[in-house]
């Protein structure tokens, strides 16, 4: 099976999953709004799921919306490419929107974070056009310049960089969201977790899907997660891969795996951010090791 038929079937199955996840949520009011989600999943018009979100959830408190994050969301990127990037948390900003002032937000705005990144990005993958207010291909325009120095994005950019021969990825003449695909250990961000980010069980059956397997470089960058007892051995089950090595690129450790065949090599490192510290060498090196 090509790996496009490996990603179309993960498509769909991530849709039908996430509408089963729905009866699992609660909230106050519960049985209303979870009849009001179904239906925002279910329309085919992607302004009418804008407008369910707009008029039933975008009110709602941080705690309250965070309980509709999709456990199943796929990613960004192109799923055909051979590199794999998979971050340690889904990152947005719950912003709490006032009665009298949610009207007032069109599409664009980052009120429906939420929304795009995470609740329909199922929906966005199954559609054979682009989305009008978001793409998963090439999420905010593909834009390569916009992000400030130590946003990961950026920093997966230069190690995408030094993985192809497309030189220009680094001054904006390519679109480095065309070069891999990129995806999150944790659905949820750091501060909306319970503390302990074991992987939702959808989430981990997702992993296991074929799909995930299909890369030959694969990079993994929530070493501190991997480190939880309950997490533990789940690098070499998703990937089908062997532990081979382990190192330091500067001040950075890391995990290296490789399938038998050789065909797929796994390193597992720390997030990829500002806040970690990594320098322009390190990244360099990092590159180095997917081989």
């Amino acid at each position: 099976m090509n790996k496009q038929q490996l990603f179309t079937d993960l498509v769909t199955w991530s849709q039908k999953h996430q509408i089963r996840e729905i009866e699992d949520i609660e909230v106050e009011n519960e049985n209303p709004l979870r009849d009001t989600f179904k239906h925002l999943l279910h329309s085919d018009d992607e302004e009418e799921k804008f407008i369910y979100w707009r008029d039933h959830f975008l009110h709602l408190d941080k705690q309250a919306q965070q309980k509709f994050a999709n456990p199943v969301f796929l990613g960004y990127g192109n799923p055909e490419s051979d590199i794999l990037i998979v971050g340690k948390e889904k990152g947005f900003d719950i912003k709490q929107v006032n009665e009298s002032s949610k009207y007032k937000y069109n599409f664009q705005c980052l009120e429906y974070q939420l929304l795009k990144e995470s609740i329909l990005n199922n929906y966005y993958w199954s559609l054979k056009t682009e989305g009008k207010y978001f793409s998963v291909k090439k999420p905010y325009g593909g834009i390569q310049d916009d992000f400030h120095s130590g946003h990961t994005w950026r920093l997966y950019r230069k190690v995408v960089n030094q993985l192809t021969n497309y030189s220009s990825l680094l001054n904006s003449k390519t679109d480095f969201f065309n070069q891999c695909f990129i995806t999150e250990f944790n659905h949820l961000p750091s501060q909306y977790s319970t503390g302990k980010a074991t992987l939702h069980p959808a989430r981990l059956e997702m992993f296991k899907k074929p799909f995930f397997k299909s890369f030959s470089k694969v990079l993994l960058t929530y070493r501190s997660y991997d480190s939880l007892k309950e997490n533990q051995g789940l690098t070499e089950k998703i990937y089908d891969v062997d532990y081979i090595d382990q190192g330091k690129v500067g001040r950075q450790s890391y995990l290296k795996f490789q399938s038998s065949d050789k065909e797929r090599t796994v390193i597992l490192t720390n997030q990829l951010s500002g806040s970690a510290g990594w320098s322009e060498v390190e990244l360099q090196l990092l590159s180095t090791f997917l081989y």
